[in-house]
């Protein structure tokens, strides 16, 4: 699957089939499949690996993620089929959103090795 950009129109169209929420102009995933808040890595080689963790590997978005992760743009990405979000935020801190439970775990255990979790 390759990255596409979307009209508005196609988005909210999108957006309605995968149950995708919207409040105040942003997403907002099921709670449940919330991972806590991690901090951005300093250091962009670490940046580069957080990318490379955090995006789904059957997409084709890490180079999205990789560049916004690198020059601390806030940014949304949610995976073609809805079941992966994810935001950074130009304040050095992410949120992540993954509803199956197995990749949940996997990601957790990961960001959790990499000292990343703010709390």
């Amino acid at each position: 699957m390759s990255v596409k950009f979307l009209t508005r129109v196609e988005a909210e169209s999108w957006r309605l089939k995968n149950g995708i929420h919207v409040v105040g102009g942003e997403p907002k995933p099921h709670e449940r499949s919330r991972i806590p808040a991690f901090k951005i890595p300093e250091d962009a080689g670490a940046r580069t690996s957080l990318a490379k963790i955090l995006y789904p590997p059957a997409e084709d978005g890490e180079s999205l993620l990789i560049l916004n992760l690198l020059f601390l743009w806030d940014c949304w990405v949610i995976s073609s089929r809805g079941e992966y979000v994810v935001f950074f935020s130009h304040d050095e801190c992410g949120e992540l959103y993954v509803v199956p439970e197995t990749r949940r775990s996997a990601v957790k255990d990961l960001l959790k090795g990499m000292r990343l979790f703010t709390n």
